[in-house]
Formats: structure tokens, sequence, C-alpha cells
């Protein structure tokens, strides 16, 4: 007679490498659930560090994300006036999109929220990621007509002041090399926050294709993943022709959904490790989960760790 321990580890079993787009939808459902628990156990209103409530909220961006995907892997089709039809299909371009940007927000999370070691390193990734984000939206100056717009952006304008100053009034800062603090000006300058202190306050500017390794995961996983996910981020000729390659044959655009789905599979478990180390809080929660989603987003993490 089948053990009970035998049962969970069948049902672990699908999701620990999915073969079939049920196995998929299903696992989207599972981490659905445990982000909805995770949120629905924060109060971000009570939060009163500005940087944590935006970790919580980054929480919830990856919620909605995890269920666009699983939505998508109900497929579409559609029925013309003359009774034509598109038998269902599932794009794996929009799923590749989403999946650049859960790319994206992970490895941010990580950057940001867990690399840092001191309060100092703290403050100064989060005010560069929050800076990066105003310098961009200051290029709407130029085309905003609305009075309330444009005393926004002088607003941000002084909060990006603001944030350098914080930076530069940290003992951290002052204690850099002069190469150490340009490469944080040239950040600033550039609007971007990729970086990381070694154990000597030397500054390593990070790349997208860097981080994951940074994050634990194993070598080689992610190689040029980012790469290939962009491509389907922008119209580019590649794009084009390998959509037409995508349903010449019926498997085609499966496999290719399957291929997206366990990359980010492996990216939401990822997140997860990270969320449970900035808010060890939520790991009751976690623990009141069923087993089998326990096990199962536990794999994708562990199994691909260095």
């Amino acid at each position: 007679m089948e053990t009970n321990k035998e049962k969970i580890r069948k049902i672990c079993e699908r999701f620990f490498i999915p073969k079939t787009l049920n196995d998929c939808y299903e696992f989207f459902r599972i981490y659905a659930e445990c982000f909805f628990r995770f949120i629905e156990n924060q109060a971000i209103k009570d939060e009163t560090q500005i940087s944590r409530r935006d970790a919580k909220l980054v929480t919830q961006m990856i919620f909605t994300k995890t269920l666009s995907l699983k939505k998508i892997l109900e497929g579409i089709d559609y029925n013309s006036h003359d009774e034509l039809k598109l038998n269902t299909i599932i794009d794996p371009t929009i799923i590749a999109i989403l999946v650049r940007s859960i790319y994206e927000t992970v490895l941010m999370f990580n950057v940001v929220y867990i690399q840092p070691k001191t309060d100092d390193e703290r403050l100064i990734l989060y005010n560069l990621w929050v800076h990066s984000g105003l310098s961009f939206r200051q290029r709407f100056k130029y085309n905003t007509t609305s009075k309330a717009n444009k005393e926004k952006l002088d607003d941000e304008l002084l909060q990006m002041e603001q944030l350098k100053t914080e930076i530069h009034n940290t003992s951290l800062y002052k204690s850099l090399s002069e190469t150490n603090k340009k490469r944080i000006e040239t950040r600033l300058k550039g609007r971007d926050y990729k970086i990381i202190f070694d154990e000597n306050n030397d500054i390593q500017i990070l790349h997208w294709q860097d981080i994951p390794i940074k994050m634990g995961l194993r070598e080689g996983l992610f190689n040029n993943i980012y790469t290939y996910f962009s491509i389907y981020a922008h119209p580019s000729n590649v794009a084009v022709f390998q959509f037409q390659d995508m349903f010449k044959e019926n498997t085609a655009f499966i496999n290719l959904t399957m291929f997206n789905s366990k990359s980010v599979f492996i990216l939401l478990g990822a997140f997860i490790a990270d969320l449970l180390k900035l808010f060890p809080e939520l790991l009751s929660v976690f623990e009141k989960l069923p087993y089998y989603y326990q096990i199962s987003i536990s794999f994708q993490w562990r199994t691909y760790q260095r």
C-alpha cells in the first residue's frame, strides 16, 4: 500500500521538472497561492521604513506577473465573423517578455535588499535604485504640459538631490577610495544602481548577466538567457522569423512555452528564498502551506544553487 510520503513524492515530481503544460499551469497556481499568503500577512500601511514598504510592493508585483503567466497558459483562440477559426495556441513570445520582466525584478530585489551587508550599503543601494528610476522620469519634463506634472518632476528633482546627499553623507562613502567614489557617481549619472561591495569595500559594477551567480545560482544556469528573453522584447528580425517557426509544428510553441516556464520557476524560487531572508517572519506563513507546495518551491531554489 502506498504511504503518504510516497504520495507526496509523486505529486512533487510533477513540479520538480514539469513535463506538461498542465504541470506548468498548476505550478504557477502554487506560486501564486504562496505569494498571496505572503501579501495577506504583510502590512504595508504599518511599515514605517519606506525601503521595506517598497520591498513588500515588489512582492505584489511578482504576484501579478505570476498570475499573468498562469492566465497566458490557458491559451488564446479566435473565431471570425465568417466562421474562420484560429485553434487554441499559446504565444511563447509574450511569456518571454514577462519572464524578462520577472528576471529583472528578482535580480533587482537581490542587489538592493539582499547583497548589502551593512546599513550604509543598504542605504546606498536603495538610494541608487530610487535615483535611477526618478532620473529616467526626468525625461518627461520636455514633453509634459500639465502644471501638476511639471511640479511633480520639480519635486522629484529635489528628491534626487536629497538621495545623493544621503549617499555622500554615509561613513562608507566618505571612506571609499576616489576610484570607488567615481564608480558611484557614474552610476548616478548613468541612471543605474547595479553594484556590489566586496569585503574590502571595493565596488564591482554588475550587469544583468552577472547577478544570478552573485545570488548563489549555479554558474552557467542563466548564461545568455537575458539576451534570449530580450530578443522577444524588441521587434528584431530574429523575433519575427522565430515567431514563424513556432507554429509550423503543433508542438513547437508548446516546447518553447515549457522552456520559458521552467526558467521562471527557478527565478520565483530564488525570489522566495530572498524574501524569507528579508522578512523571516514569513517563514511561518510558508510552513503553513501544503507540504508539497513547500517541497516543490524549495526544490527550484536548492537544486540550482552552486
